[in-house]
């Protein structure tokens, strides 16, 4: 999925499949934000993997069929990543998780929605039935808008989140929509047991 989408203060986010070259990129944007927050699971050290190691996972990602990795650039500056995430098995085959990150230059200006109207569309588009995430229960923000878009918290794991002495609770949140029956079932015969 490549697309453009005009954002509130008139910038355009333009959104695009990383690629192996990509790599030294996406691990420093994930630094940049690492140290921007203590909302995500990583700190200005990012994932901590090699150029190589993510070159290698870039260049997987585009081998999936059901969701992937994406990033969003705005006046050609990485700004966002997202992922949708399918679970490959005949059981789960319905249930995919999402994960999204902005630079926080461009947070207050429609990024976010934009990003989780994407990721709705390809789950709707990979039939699934279920999305679920994961969210730092003090980012009052991003519940906010996950519960615009129609996520319901499902529970919560105590105490998850470890951050500078102290713990956080991880709230767990599922939306659920409609799903093609006909597709899904042509997903899950093609799915291992």
């Amino acid at each position: 999925m490549e697309k453009s989408v005009v954002l509130r203060d008139g910038s355009v986010l333009q959104i695009f499949r990383p690629r192996g070259e990509n790599a030294a990129e996406i691990l420093e944007y994930l630094k940049t934000i690492g140290g921007e927050t203590h909302f995500l699971l990583m700190d200005e050290n990012g994932l901590g993997i090699s150029e190589e190691e993510e070159r290698l996972i870039l260049e997987e990602n585009l081998k999936q069929e059901r969701g992937g990795v994406y990033g969003g650039r705005i006046n050609g500056e990485l700004a966002c990543i997202f992922s949708l995430g399918c679970y490959p098995r005949r059981r789960l085959a319905h249930t995919g998780e999402i994960t999204l990150s902005v630079r926080r230059k461009y947070w207050h200006i429609g990024v976010g929605s934009a990003i989780m109207e994407m990721l709705i569309e390809l789950a709707k588009e990979a039939s699934l039935k279920n999305i679920e995430l994961s969210v730092h229960a003090e980012n009052e923000r991003a519940i906010a808008l996950y519960r615009r878009f129609g996520f319901e918290e499902i529970g919560r794991h105590r105490g998850k989140i470890y951050v500078d002495g102290e713990y956080y609770d991880e709230i767990l949140m599922d939306l659920h929509i409609e799903a093609d029956e006909a597709k899904l079932r042509e997903i899950r015969k093609a799915c291992p047991r």
